[in-house]
């Protein structure tokens, strides 16, 4: 009984050959579009869990206010002073079951190192708690520490994509550079794939005391 319905079967298909190679085609091409949705879901799903975990699933953002320009912003005739680094400290000894505290606060200068300048480098100033809170490791040398922060040092943290294009292959901890009018000595830069965004970081009174920075309205806070 099989046998004669693979053999009817058979004759049918060759008997219309358009119309079973149309037929095959449609069903290849309806199965290899529901395959490519879901890889693009999937990737597309991948990546904006990746974003949310590099941004930190338990980091909680502190400023002094909120309005519509953003966090931070101050409205008109509001002249309420910006939270201050001795805010942060209170924060990080007040506060139980936390990881750490961080501080961040934005410039961008020229950075020069031999013959290599490039304008507009973005320059945040943060404090010591920043590897342990965004789960980053270095590929040489050492982070900021609290002495850097108390001692206002020139030091500095290069992200990867910076190193590489000042020094190329070679290690820069240890080597001298120029951010502004500011000459700072390298003393760790990241791992390739732990490597974020910013470019290069101080110690944030550093950072305040060489550009004139007001005060630091942004902390994280992991719980």
């Amino acid at each position: 009984m099989f046998a004669e319905v693979i053999q009817i079967a058979w004759e049918g298909v060759t008997r219309n050959k358009l119309r079973s190679l149309l037929t095959m085609l449609g069903v290849i091409i309806g199965v290899a579009a529901v395959i490519i949705m879901i890889a693009v879901s999937a990737g597309t799903e991948a990546t904006i869990a990746d974003r949310i975990e590099t941004l930190g699933t338990n980091l909680l953002f502190v400023s002094m206010n909120f309005t519509a320009q953003g966090p931070g912003a101050r409205e008109p005739g509001n002249n309420s002073s910006a939270l201050t680094y001795d805010d942060a400290l209170a924060i990080r000894q007040s506060i139980k079951n936390i990881t750490g505290v961080l501080v961040e606060r934005n410039t961008s200068q020229m950075v020069k190192a031999g013959n290599v300048s490039i304008d507009g480098v973005t320059i945040v100033g943060t404090t010591t708690d920043y590897p342990a809170i965004r789960e980053l490791e270095v590929a040489s040398g050492r982070f900021l520490t609290a002495k850097d922060q108390d001692n206002t040092a020139k030091v500095a943290v290069l992200g990867y994509s910076l190193a590489q294009d000042l020094f190329g292959d070679s290690n820069p901890v240890g080597q001298k550079i120029n951010i502004g009018n500011v000459k700072v000595y390298v003393v760790v830069s990241w791992r390739k794939k732990a490597s974020s965004a910013i470019p290069i970081m101080m110690p944030v009174c550093m950072c305040r005391s060489a550009w004139s920075l007001s005060n630091s309205h942004r902390r994280g806070l992991p719980g």
